[in-house]
C-alpha cells in the first residue's frame, strides 16, 4: 500500500475515531483519533520512512484501543457503568454554627459506624451566601483521633466571621485525603443561633 494511500486510511479512521470519542464521551478515542489524523497529514505531506513508521505504529495502536473498548465488560463505556455503593463510615449525630467574637462556629458530634479505627478526620465547613456564593472554607481535625468504632467525637470548626454567611455545607475528608463517605442520624438541619 502506498504512502498516499496509508496516510488517507489514517486520516479517514482517526477522524471516525474522533467522532465516535466525541460521541461516547471518551477522551481517549478523541486522543488516538487525533494522533492517527496527524500521522495520516504527515503521511500525506510526505513520503519518508519516518511518515511511513509513525502511520504503522499510531494504526496499530488504534486497532489495539478498538478492540479494548469492543470488549469491555457489559458492553458499556466506562462512564455509564453504575458508580459502586459506597458505605457510609461517619453518622453526624447533630450539629448547629454561630457567630461568636468575629468568628463563624461550626460545632457538632460525629460517630464512627465503622468496624475500624478512623484516623486523620477532618470537619470541613464551606460558607456562602443565602444566594449560594461561595465565601470561605475551613477544616479542622475532630478531637479524637482515631476515632474507635462506635465512638462518637466532637468537633470545632471556626473562621473569620463576614455578615453575609447565611448557609454552610459541612463534609467529612481524611487530612490530606478524600472525603469520608457519611450520612446524618436524622434528618436535621444545622440552627443559627
Amino acid at each position: 500500500m502506498g504512502t498516499k494511500k496509508v496516510g488517507g486510511a489514517l486520516l479517514v479512521v482517526g477522524l471516525v475515531a474522533m467522532a465516535v470519542g466525541a460521541a461516547r464521551d471518551q477522551s481517549p478515542w478523541s486522543a488516538i483519533g487525533t494522533l492517527a489524523v496527524w500521522a495520516g497529514l504527515a503521511s500525506l505531506m510526505s513520503g519518508s520512512f519516518l511518515a511511513r513508521s509513525a502511520g504503522s505504529f499510531l494504526a496499530t495502536c488504534l486497532i489495539l484501543w478498538g478492540v479494548g473498548v469492543v470488549l469491555q465488560p457489559a458492553g458499556l463505556p466506562a462512564s455509564t457503568r453504575p458508580p459502586a455503593q459506597v458505605q457510609p463510615v461517619l453518622e453526624l449525630q447533630g450539629w448547629q454554627w454561630r457567630e461568636e467574637h468575629g468568628f463563624a462556629i461550626v460545632e457538632g458530634k460525629v460517630k464512627n459506624i465503622s468496624a475500624g479505627n478512623l484516623e486523620a478526620v477532618a470537619a470541613s465547613a464551606s460558607f456562602a451566601t443565602k444566594a449560594g456564593a461561595h465565601i470561605t472554607a475551613k477544616e479542622a481535625l475532630v478531637d479524637f483521633n482515631p476515632i474507635l468504632p462506635g465512638q462518637t467525637s466532637p468537633f470545632r470548626v471556626m473562621a473569620h466571621w463576614n455578615p453575609e454567611m447565611s448557609k454552610v455545607d459541612l463534609t467529612f475528608k481524611r487530612l490530606l485525603g478524600g472525603t469520608l463517605p457519611w450520612r446524618q442520624k436524622e434528618p436535621a438541619v444545622a440552627k443559627k443561633k
